[in-house]
């Protein structure tokens, strides 16, 4: 053997070795996620997307002795009940009481908790794909696939991350409960359960549906049945403080109202099948993703494994949202870069020899380390929503005037997503504001349309019209000049927006700066 054949031997097992290491795999999808996350933190002085009204209610709970309120004020003109999950809200009261940044919290902890959160989705993804690299392969596109972690990493995150990772901790417990029958995995299923129903009511609910599909398609004995009872009835009961004081006070409407916002628990197929195709039209990152997702199901029915397209088609019936369809989704383009790829290659070269195995795993692994790249930028860009920050320093400043120079009992109406925020920094009412609206029967809906309605407004004309519309009877309206967002997405506001406020009897310029202009509505106009 010549010393030539002899080194790229040893060279395919020490690959080898690598590939079937699972903190090889840990540290490439870690490495990337904090890379990306780092970016985010570095290009976002103001958190993206929604964050307002979480600061506020852990504000609001500090002020109040924590003692939890009846109501957040100045979120609508009446308030929102305070019927969130309360876990986070005073883990984070409790850390601004120890002096903490709660607004630096904000920005940075989402970040680090959805890399963390990584770990636990590897570990599952090993215990559903049966081995370490496709584990690895699947891992890393979850990592970069910006859908699936755009609403984690972002100032939402502040709720959400914590959420993700206790969502894929309790799956990887409850898939390890129904395998062994082990009694630590049944306490930890169990646990995890309740601090998930006590964090966030949408990854409960997926913890639930993807907990008894497991059990339906692989665990239909007696023990299984058993086991899952028990983390249902105890992880309800864990959270029992939460959900008794709702209905104490409240009664069954707020829990009602929210599960049927946000899509409701089941969508029509219409819009399971706009998930899957529609981005393949759209951007070309996500279409490329997309593209391999179609090809992961497909490789997946032909292989006979389909748990995990059965998981994506339920999940996406539950929620089209991609921050969840993505965490099986990433499953199936794991094992079609992580398995079909080198059997591919293999068959191509005609060739079975070992250092042949090696190298189309370093192939694949090539591309799924090329599908960084795109994950990065689009994680930045994240076309069309280009995770975009609801507020602006120009922002805080008109919104500190308004707390300064307008009277308490003042409402707003504020034009577009940056209503979120408003309420925190004025400490003044935004009439309009879907965020915390879902409690309320009915209104989560109402308050999505007038926020469309406004944003689409390009002249003073059209926003009295709007007002009339829905009436609103606002002391002041708070205009973004220039860029202004809604849902996510941006929008351009002309500047014949400002000139016509000028020039409107109904309205009077009382502030303005590049980002905003602040006019009084007048009552006899």
């Amino acid at each position: 053997m010549s010393t030539h054949t002899f080194e790229i031997g040893q060279l395919t097992e020490t690959i080898q070795d690598y590939l079937d290491d699972d903190r090889f795999w840990l540290t490439v999808a870690l490495a990337i996620s904090s890379v990306i996350v780092w970016l985010y933190y570095t290009t976002h002085p103001y958190p993206a997307y929604g964050g307002g009204l979480y600061l506020e209610i852990v504000e609001t709970l500090r002020a109040n002795g924590f003692h939890p309120p009846r109501t957040i004020a100045h979120y609508t003109a009446d308030g929102i009940p305070f019927a969130y999950p309360p876990l986070l809200f005073y883990s984070y009261a409790i850390a601004g009481e120890l002096g903490v940044d709660l607004f630096e919290l904000m920005r940075i902890f989402p970040g680090v908790v959805t890399t963390i959160a990584l770990i636990p989705y590897y570990y599952l993804a090993r215990e559903l794909l049966g081995d370490s690299r496709t584990a690895g392969v699947a891992t890393v596109a979850y990592a970069t696939i910006p859908a699936a972690s755009q609403w984690h990493i972002t100032g939402g995150g502040f709720i959400r991350a914590p959420a993700l990772l206790l969502l894929l901790t309790g799956l990887y417990c409850a898939l390890k409960l129904f395998d062994t029958g082990g009694r630590r995995w049944l306490v930890g299923a169990t646990t995890v359960f309740g601090l998930t129903v006590l964090t966030h009511p949408q990854y409960a609910t997926l913890f639930g549906v993807s907990v008894l599909l497991y059990y339906l398609w692989n665990h239909r004995t007696r023990a299984g049945l058993i086991h899952g009872a028990i983390v249902a009835v105890g992880g309800l009961l864990i959270a029992s403080p939460w959900w008794l004081r709702v209905l104490r006070v409240y009664g069954v409407t707020p829990l009602t109202s929210a599960a049927s916002t946000h899509g409701g628990l089941l969508n029509p197929p219409s819009e399971v099948i706009n998930l899957l195709l529609g981005p393949l039209f759209g951007w070309p990152t996500m279409a490329i993703v997309h593209i391999a997702l179609l090809c992961g199901c497909v490789y997946a029915l032909i292989k006979r494994r389909t748990f995990v397209v059965v998981w994506l088609l339920v999940v996406a019936q539950y929620s089209a949202a991609p921050r969840y369809c993505f965490i099986p989704g990433a499953l199936l383009i794991g094992q079609l870069l992580g398995e079909f790829v080198p059997l591919a290659y293999n068959r191509w070269t005609a060739s079975e020899s070992v250092s042949a195995r090696a190298f189309t795993w370093v192939l694949a692994l090539a591309i799924c380390l090329g599908a960084v790249g795109a994950g990065i930028t689009g994680g930045i860009t994240a076309a069309p929503t280009g995770y975009a920050p609801y507020l602006s320093s120009d922002d805080v400043t008109a919104m500190e005037w308004a707390r300064a120079e307008t009277a308490a009992g003042d409402e707003f109406v504020v034009v577009g997503d940056v209503a979120d925020w408003f309420p925190h920094y004025a400490e003044r009412t935004s009439i309009v504001s879907p965020w915390g609206a879902e409690w309320v029967p009915g209104q989560y809906a109402h308050h999505n349309e007038m926020t469309t309605s406004l944003v689409a407004c390009k002249r003073a004309n059209c926003l009295s019209a709007v007002l009339d519309q829905y009436s609103l009877s606002p002391d002041y309206l708070y205009v973004p000049n220039g860029r202004v967002t809604a849902g996510g997405f941006d929008y351009q506001q002309p500047p014949a927006m400002r000139q016509s406020l000028a020039a409107s009897e109904q309205f009077r310029i009382v502030y303005t700066n590049p980002d905003v202009t602040i006019v009084a509505v007048n009552s006899n106009s």
